[in-house]
């Protein structure tokens, strides 16, 4: 192949030009020895940015462990241990937020009784008993001291339909709640009305002590 003094040639075209005649088919051979000529596996001479020689595939990168993604089971024994010890800690105040929320429930029902039948009394026009032995409790909630009484037994009053206040026969009294350390101590006064506190040693958020 000849070339003219006084042509010239794109780079990438004159090498294709002068490195045709020597063509090399077949695999593993990436470079003309003799020339320096990049081919493809049909022979074609291309430039090193496009050469790629589909029997010699590049070597895939080795990873260093150190750039994996991922923890290492120490990172996974102080997560463990971290969760523990949150978990230790909010048990407790768990459990103290779930016994002040039965006892306010517990109270609330025996407020709500006392209302009702108040309310019942009036309207009808008739004497009502208001049962505090009845009242049914949040689990683990226990009542205790009743100290209230009627005629129609302990642990009850009887309520005036007049004035709402209770009758000659009934007697104020209290019914302690408790459930843990927590206590309540509820209250009927003889105006037929309620009040609620808490015991000595046995304060509960939100209440005044007895």
């Amino acid at each position: 192949m000849s070339l003219h003094r006084n042509s010239v040639f794109p780079p990438e075209k004159a090498i294709r030009r002068f490195c045709a005649s020597v063509r090399h088919l077949g695999c593993g051979l990436s470079y003309s020895a003799r020339l320096g000529c990049p081919h493809d596996r049909e022979g074609q001479i291309v430039t090193n940015s496009e050469f790629r020689d589909p029997c010699h595939k590049p070597r895939a990168r080795k990873l260093s462990l150190r750039y994996v993604a991922g923890v290492t089971l120490i990172e996974l024994m102080v997560g463990v241990a971290l969760i523990a010890i949150l978990a230790a800690l909010a048990v407790p105040s768990f459990n103290d937020f779930r016994e002040r929320a039965s006892l306010r429930g517990a109270v609330e029902q025996f407020s709500s009784r006392l209302a009702e039948v108040r309310n019942e009394s009036v309207k009808e026009n008739a004497i009502k008993t208001v049962d505090f032995t009845t009242i049914a409790l949040p689990n683990d909630v226990t009542r205790s001291a009743l100290s209230m009484t009627s005629d129609d037994g302990d642990g009850t009053v009887r309520v005036n339909p007049r004035d709402g206040m209770l009758t000659a026969d009934s007697q104020a009294g209290n019914v302690v709640l408790s459930i843990g350390n927590y206590q309540l101590q509820f209250s009927v006064t003889p105006l037929g009305r309620s009040t609620v506190c808490a015991p000595s040693g046995h304060s509960v958020p939100g209440y005044k002590d007895c």
